[in-house]
């Protein structure tokens, strides 16, 4: 359960209360579909508990070991402060995709600028992502980054940009899609959800998503 609290230039402050969420363990997994999956999506809100952890290493080993590639978001830059070392641990050994925000990233990297954020986190991850809210994205890849742009909408509600990006990001990715039209897809989604009060979107415009795939650029700034 979440209390959400917008100002009017459509940021949000979140007073949540995880429940059962915190009771999470490994008996609650289901390893076979896990094991049928193309990714595993993971987010740092689940390291506040011992029975969380273990459920989530579990999670990443088995995906490890069946190929299935693993995909971290930072999730709030307390969580990045409260696990920074454990956080770099599971990059290093666990975590092929990463999901930050540029003060996300540069709490867990120690630097001042999202550009040397994402370089540092490309050498512990195969794909950094790297969002900047109204300034786009930055994704890397080995030695290519891709700068992706904001797509033009008036902000009404910031909360689940994120989450929408980054399923915006692994919908390309699971297409085999090129990065930089992957980014356009998630920098795309995110604006539809913060156009819109609350986190959740009841359809996509799917010609604007086929668009996209096709190399469209739409109306980004």
């Amino acid at each position: 359960m979440s209390l959400v609290l917008i100002t009017p230039d459509a940021q949000r402050t979140m007073g949540t209360f995880l429940g059962r969420s915190r009771e999470l363990t490994a008996a609650d997994l289901s390893l076979e579909d896990l094991r049928a999956s193309r990714y595993l999506y993971v987010t740092a809100y689940l390291w506040d508990t011992d029975s969380q952890k273990e459920a989530v290493l579990l999670a990443m080993r088995e995906a490890n070991q069946a190929g299935v590639r693993v995909a971290l978001s930072l999730s709030d830059p307390f969580c990045v402060h409260r696990h920074r070392d454990d956080l770099l641990h599971l990059l290093r050994e666990h975590v092929d995709v990463l999901f930050g925000n540029q003060v996300e990233a540069q709490v867990l990297t120690g630097t001042d600028h999202p550009y040397d954020a994402l370089r540092e986190l490309s050498r512990l991850s195969d794909i950094a992502v790297v969002t900047m809210d109204e300034n786009g994205a930055l994704i890397r890849q080995r030695h290519a980054t891709y700068e992706i742009p904001r797509y033009r909408v008036t902000a009404v509600d910031t909360t689940g940009a994120g989450d929408m990006f980054a399923a915006g990001i692994l919908y390309g990715l699971t297409q085999g899609l090129p990065l930089d039209v992957t980014g356009r897809i998630g920098a795309y989604t995110a604006a539809q959800v913060v156009a819109k009060l609350g986190p959740r979107l009841t359809h996509l415009d799917e010609t604007a998503i086929a668009r996209l795939k096709a190399g469209a650029e739409l109306d980004a700034v």
